[in-house]
């Protein structure tokens, strides 16, 4: 009897441990999709950054050639009245 209770503790014991590995396998695993996501994060991010300086500068070159635009017409406009 005592012989068949350690039987069975020695195979809970060795079931324990092949769920420990297979918990660590997981959790590497896992790591190792967190900092993937955090580097696509990063990734994004920094693009997206870019992209914002980019289209600002756009958008201030888009605004100074109205503004010129607009003094040119209303220089027209003031010849055209006088």
């Amino acid at each position: 009897m005592d012989s068949l209770k350690e039987q069975e503790l020695l195979k809970r014991i060795s079931q324990l441990e092949e769920k420990v590995a297979q918990l660590r396998v997981s959790r590497r695993v896992l790591i190792q999709l967190v900092e993937r996501i955090e580097r696509e994060k990063a990734e994004l991010l920094q693009r997206a950054e870019r992209e914002k300086r980019i289209l600002k500068l756009q958008n201030a070159r888009y605004a100074r050639l109205i503004f010129e635009r607009n003094r040119q017409l209303a220089l027209l406009q003031n010849k055209q009245s006088q």
